[in-house]
Parts: C-alpha cells; structure tokens; sequence
C-alpha cells in the first residue's frame, strides 16, 4: 500500500505542478496580449502629430534660457558648450540664447575645463557646493531658476530648457523649439531623443526605445491631451517653471509633468526634432539608471496616482495613460516568473506533441517581429534603419533587450522598501564627432 500510496502522491503532485504551470501560462499569455495588443494600436492609429501645432504665430517669445545639469562632466561638458555658444551667435537675429551650466559640485574638472573657454556673455556658471549639492537634479535645476531669478536674467517671454551634458543638438533643432512655442499654446514642449553612438548593440536598443516606442507614445499622448517631459530636450515657459519647480522623486521629469497637469499646463511633442545624445553602453549602468526610473515611476504612482484620478483638468484617456504608465513597474514584477513558467510549461507540453508547440513558438517570434517592424514603421524609422544595415538586429535584438531589463523592477521594489532614494548619475564617456 505503501509504495501505491507514493504513486498516487505523485501524480497528484505532477498534476497540480502542471496546473500551475498552465496558471502562469495563461497569465504570461494575457500580459502579452495586452503589451501587443497596445504596441498594435500604436502601430496603426493615424496620429495628429504636428497638427496641433498652428500655422499662424500666436506667441512671441524672445529669449531662451538653456540649463544643463553638470556633476563630474569633464569629458563632453566642453564639447557640449562651445556647441551652444556657437548656436547661440546663429540665432541672435531670432532670439536671445543664453547657456547656464549648472556644476553640482564636481570632483573632477568639470569646472577647468569651462574656465579653459574663456569668458563668454551668454555663458554663466553656477557652482553649487556640498553639502548642498548632489541632492538630485531637481535640486539644481531649481538652484538655477532661482539664480536666474534673482540677477533678473529672465523675462515672462522666456523659455527654460533642460538639456543633458552629452547632447549634439543643432542650430535648427533650437529654432524648432521656438516655433513651436510661438504656433501654439503649450507650456512645456518635449522633443524627441535620438542615439548618436547607435553602432552598439545597447545602444542600437535604446534607439529603438526613444525614437521608436517612446516617439509614438508622446505623440498618442499629446492627441489625448497633454505630452509628458521626458528627460533630455525638455523646455517650458518660465512661468509653468516658476510655477511647479521640480522636486524630489527619482523621475524628475514625470513629476514636473504631473504637478504641471494637476494645475493646469499642457505639453507638445516634436516628433521629428530629436536632441541627439549618447546611450548608456555599460550594461550596470544601464541598470543603474532604469533602476532610477523604475523607481521614479513608483514613487509618483503613490503620490500622484489619486490626484490624477480625480483631477478635472485631465481628460480621461490620458488619465488611462498615466496610471498604466505608473503601473508598468509593478506588473514587471509579474513578467519574469510568468515568462519563465511559460517556458517552461511549454517545454512539458513538447514532450507530447513537439511539432505543434514549436510552431506555437514560432509563430509568436514572428508575431513580435512583425509588430516591432509596425513600430518602426509608424515612427517613420524603417527606412532609416534599413538603410544602415540594422534593421534585422533591432527587430531580434529587442527580444533579447526586454530579457536583459527583467531585474529592473526588482531592484527598483527593494530599495524603495529600504528607503534607498538616493540619485545616482548616468555617466557619460568622451564624444568624438558625434561618436562615444
């Protein structure tokens, strides 16, 4: 009876391990519905894109002040300026550009290498000092504005913008800028991002994030309302900046967003005027820093989710947006243990019909394929990518790029429940003609 009674635990317990097996299969096949199901109606939807923009000019602005966050920049911060300033003489005719870089107590020389450029008028330089400084980028866009402030630099006809210590951008990606807020009503404008050193794999990934996926988000989500800032290549009026300021949370850009909402200001996006800059090549660095914003989005679900919920100045779809934004770390947290189930259960459903499955799994690389090249599309990027050669890499590789960020959530989960909310800084390496 004994060894019966064994046989019989264990059947019991292959079936109910094959249950759960078949439970997290059907959870992982959900989730990826859904995630497809909503990069599909990226990939069709016909957008309004720069229609929102008017053709007649209905603000005059005649100033703008760019910021630029610095702390341990000594390899592209000089590049970075002398670039500025040069496009700073080309558009005096238009406007008035002025540079602020903005040191937050660097170690290194940062600051020498400004000084080597000589004095310049529209240039200045504030240096923040510990144990002030290195409190966060709001922080010191926030030092900033209050400098600005107070030396009378600024007008109600001036524009603030914050661009990162590794950006190329040129003289027509700034008149862009400008037109777009003299054509419309906007209070914050965010552009695109574009990769200037996509020849590597990582970098070729985070291409297809922010010039793909992130470039038709924004512009689904300024059809329904409002765009939202997105890190570099943000730039708003002084008085929304004077208004909301930027505070604490990990994701700076996304709070200033939701405070500006919650009172009533409204951004554009400028799909086709990316701000170029480098990606994160280091794969612990780019942990490192999708950890921040993981937890960024957390911190601003808890603390802004039932504000936008309720706020009557948000329209609804874009209030679906913003929650499923915010959301997206903690279904993460979902993803790696149904995936992995999920490929497992269908290694055990092999053992019994090998070629069905294998062309279940088939059909569903093919699927991602095919959706990942909508994408492409939609964002009027296939063409560029084909051109280079790297269009069949982006479109695998991103299979492999979504496993390579599967720890994200989990670590951004642990350090806000041991109340880790320190800001740690993305490095940046020498650019060379455009290169890292």
């Amino acid at each position: 009876m004994v060894p019966q009674s064994l046989g019989l635990g264990a059947i019991s317990l292959i079936l109910n391990t094959g249950e759960r097996m078949l439970i997290f299969l059907v959870m992982n096949l959900l989730i990826a519905l859904g995630f497809g199901g909503w990069n599909l109606y990226l990939a069709i939807r016909r957008p309004m894109g720069m229609l929102h923009y008017l053709p007649e000019q209905v603000r005059s602005f005649n100033k703008m002040v760019i910021l630029v966050p610095a702390m341990n920049e000594e390899e592209t911060i000089a590049d970075t300026v002398t670039r500025l300033l040069q496009i700073a003489q080309d558009v005096q005719n238009t406007f008035d550009l002025r540079i602020m870089v903005i040191d937050d107590a660097s170690s290194d020389g940062t600051v020498e290498a400004l000084s080597a450029l000589g004095r310049h008028a529209h240039l200045t330089l504030l240096k923040r000092q510990l144990p002030n400084a290195q409190t966060g980028k709001g922080d010191a866009l926030n030092a900033a504005l209050d400098w600005l402030g107070q030396h009378h630099m600024v007008s109600d006809k001036t524009i603030i913008g914050v661009i990162d210590s590794d950006s190329t951008p040129e003289t027509a990606f700034f008149n862009k800028v400008h037109w777009a807020f003299n054509h419309s009503h906007y209070d914050l404008v965010q552009t695109g991002v574009s990769i200037n050193n996509a020849h590597t794999f990582l970098g070729l990934m985070q291409e297809f994030e922010f010039n793909v996926a992130n470039k038709l988000v924004q512009v689904m989500r300024m059809d329904w309302g409002s765009a939202l800032a997105s890190g570099n290549g943000q730039f708003m009026t002084l008085e929304m900046a004077r208004s909301i300021r930027w505070s604490d949370a990990l994701l700076d850009d996304l709070e200033f967003s939701l405070k500006g909402l919650l009172k009533g200001y409204y951004g554009g996006f400028l799909p086709y005027n990316p701000v170029p800059q480098q990606a994160t090549s280091v794969y612990r660095a780019l942990l490192r820093q999708r950890t921040r914003w993981c937890q960024g989005g957390m911190q601003c679900l808890f603390k802004y989710g039932r504000q936008i919920a309720k706020s009557p100045r948000i329209a609804g779809r874009l209030k679906v947006d913003i929650w499923a934004f915010m959301l997206l770390p903690f279904i993460g947290l979902f993803i790696l243990p149904t995936s992995v189930s999920a490929i497992l259960t269908y290694g055990w459903l092999m053992v019994g019909n090998f070629g069905f499955q294998t062309a279940i799994m088939v059909v569903i690389v093919v699927a991602n394929l095919g959706l990942n090249l909508l994408l492409l599309r939609a964002a009027k990027m296939a063409a560029v990518y084909r051109q280079r050669g790297q269009i069949v890499k982006m479109l695998v590789g991103n299979l492999i790029y979504i496993w390579l960020l599967a720890p994200v959530p989990y670590m951004a989960l642990y350090r806000l429940l041991t109340g880790q909310n320190g800001w740690a800084k993305t490095t940046h390496a020498q650019l060379s003609g455009g290169e890292s």
